[in-house]
């Protein structure tokens, strides 16, 4: 999976082709978008669910050229979708509020405190600062952890393969767990933390077995399988149970 800024106006229709998303937007406001031809479609479409994110639908015989265009066309809308998207139903990161950290839950604590680093401590996250920034507080401590976290699994599951990676990014991604370009660099959702942590190892074993296999066919399955043996039970609790991490958290 390879993200592709549409704004790169140095990709041919070619590269495009060979993508699977389309990133739109920038900073903190983008959108991810899957790219798909479909024999049925009578006409592009860009579909919006909770469940699969947002689609880009584009016709059998439809160029992808004129997809992009039509998307071009409709970016301000998308991202507006979808952070509506990201904001429905939220579980809020506030002070008493519970977050799921890998395999164990823990209350949100308000230190009252104005100094002070964000910590476990038993049942507890404790978050310092100002009252009315613990929901970014508690999000920056989430975000490191995944960082730390992921970049851990990620040396293993290299090492069990002899391959290399070159840069691992921390995302707020919509519709996709993570991504592997074919230069090493490694994408993942920072939500990953709040997942079991069977789920984290098995979307980082996901994005390494990429670095042997650029594709989603058998081989590329038995390579994921040869790291990572239960991973269709990791894949399972994604496809069944990954709307609710998209729930928690709101902004400032």
């Amino acid at each position: 999976m390879i993200f592709l800024t549409i704004n790169d106006k140095q990709q041919t229709t070619n590269d495009i082709m060979n993508k699977s998303t389309i990133t739109l937007g920038k900073g903190d406001n983008i959108a991810e978008v899957s790219l798909r031809k479909s024999h049925l479609a009578k006409k592009i479409i860009i579909r919006i669910s909770k469940k699969k994110g947002i689609e880009l639908i584009v016709p059998k015989r439809v160029s992808y050229k004129r997809a992009l265009d039509f998307l071009y066309s409709k970016e301000n809308w998308v991202l507006q979708k979808s952070l509506e998207l990201q904001q429905k139903d939220r579980s809020v990161f506030t002070d008493g509020a519970e977050v799921p950290i890998l395999d164990n839950k823990h209350i949100i604590k308000y230190s009252g405190k104005l100094r002070g680093i964000s910590k476990i401590e038993g049942e507890f996250l404790i978050i310092s600062g100002l009252e009315e920034h613990i929901a970014r507080k508690v999000q920056q401590f989430l975000v490191k952890l995944a960082k730390t976290v992921i970049t851990e699994r990620a040396r293993i599951e290299a090492a069990k393969l002899g391959v290399k990676f070159t840069t691992i990014t921390i995302r707020d991604t919509t519709s996709r767990w993570g991504s592997c370009s074919r230069s090493g660099s490694l994408s993942f959702s920072w939500r990953l933390v709040m997942a079991p942590r069977a789920v984290l190892e098995y979307v980082v074993a996901h994005e390494i077995a990429h670095l042997v296999e650029m594709n989603h066919s058998q081989k590329f399955w038995d390579v994921v399988a040869s790291i990572f043996p239960h991973y269709k039970q990791a894949r399972h609790w994604l496809k069944t149970h990954g709307d609710v991490l998209h729930s928690y958290g709101d902004k400032d």
